[in-house]
């Protein structure tokens, strides 16, 4: 998958075809060409865009096909209405990264973009990455020309985006939430009851002293990882007011490593750890730390991870999880943005995923 950009060009990984529709079709939606007047000519295309009759034919074609335009025997080619056309057919994507999502750069996003694509090629919706920041005005929206869009929510900035998708009727999904609000459309990543199934299911494992890893960032789903872990420790009856450890966010990397001293006194005094971050260094680096202070699991601690992966082997070792894939959540964010764009939703579209609990001892 290659970002895609908007000028017609034949170093465009896309369809030179295609890109010209996307052009033609920007045209009459945003300028003021009435319906059922006629179309530019096949002559008049292939001049302006300086390509050949065959190319022009395959764009005719297309809208066609997608009943953009119609065509009169003996007078030629018509626009259609334009309250009824799917515009574009194209689902914008945007993900909290810079420059190109790619399997070695971003394996996170790139496995869930696959999820997606997967999807959405069944409907014929292409796919166009952009970024939020880009989106901040109604006309950068417009601009984008997309049908929906797709975005990570975790961070604040996403609501001024959200508020001109649903001025404008454009539907939408985050991926995660910025804030505690319900009347968003959104998939779930971490809820709060995933962080408290997974310390339930510790305590009534038998362990008594469960701690929480987390990472301190200024962020809903950090709230929510704390807030099910002591919504759990609390029914429980069990003290936790020193009982998690945050590690906190480094300038260059996600996380800045803590002492060695006050993170083994606290990994010594459980039984049990929950990791509630989420980024894999994080997984890595505690497992790590127990294989250099002689800290076996599960025999002198228990470890239990919200992962990204089904199988989480961490330096040789299996460790419990509670995944939650990219590729999954891909495929459920491509059904549900079909599901807006195909179907009356009179209230907001909410996702969960349910705790999944893979215990390898």
């Amino acid at each position: 998958m290659k970002k895609e950009i908007q000028l017609v060009s034949r170093k465009n990984h896309r369809l030179l075809h295609m890109q010209i529709k996307d052009e033609v079709l920007k045209e009459y939606y945003n300028g003021n060409i009435p319906e059922n007047t006629p179309c530019p000519s096949s002559r008049e295309l292939v001049r302006k865009f300086n390509t050949s009759k065959v190319t022009i034919g395959k764009v005719f074609q297309e809208l066609k096909k997608d009943r953009i335009i119609y065509s009169v025997p003996g007078l030629g080619a018509f626009w259609g209405r334009k309250k009824n056309l799917v515009q574009y057919k194209t689902v914008g994507i945007c993900f909290a990264v810079t420059g190109v999502v790619s399997r070695l750069n971003s394996p996170y996003f790139f496995s869930m973009l696959e999820g997606i694509e997967q999807i959405l090629a069944k409907h014929n919706l292409n796919i166009k990455l952009l970024r939020s920041a880009n989106l901040e005005s109604i006309n950068e929206v417009r601009e984008a020309h997309c049908d929906a869009f797709i975005c990570t929510g975790m961070y604040a900035h996403i609501l001024p985006v959200v508020d001109n998708f649903t001025k404008l009727q454009i539907p939408y999904l985050l991926l995660d939430r910025p804030c505690e609000n319900n009347n968003l459309n959104y998939l779930e990543r971490d809820s709060e009851k995933n962080i408290y199934d997974m310390t339930r299911f510790l305590i009534d494992k038998g362990y008594d002293k469960v701690g929480l890893i987390e990472i301190d960032r200024k962020l809903w789903v950090a709230e929510k990882v704390h807030r099910g872990y002591a919504k759990a420790m609390q029914e429980a009856g069990i003290d936790y007011s020193e009982e998690f450890f945050k590690f906190q966010k480094g300038n260059n990397s996600y996380f800045k490593k803590p002492s060695e001293d006050k993170f083994s006194a606290f990994c010594k005094s459980h039984t049990a750890l929950v990791i509630g971050a989420l980024h894999r260094s994080v997984i890595d680096y505690v497992v790590s730390f127990f294989l250099r202070q002689g800290i076996n699991i599960p025999e002198d601690c228990a470890l239990l991870s919200l992962s990204y992966v089904d199988d989480l082997v961490s330096n040789g070792i299996n460790i419990s999880c509670a995944p939650i894939t990219p590729y999954k959540m891909g495929l459920k964010a491509g059904e549900a943005i079909v599901k807006l764009l195909t179907t009356e939703i009179s209230a907001p579209l909410n996702i969960e995923f349910k705790t999944d609990i893979r215990w390898k001892y």
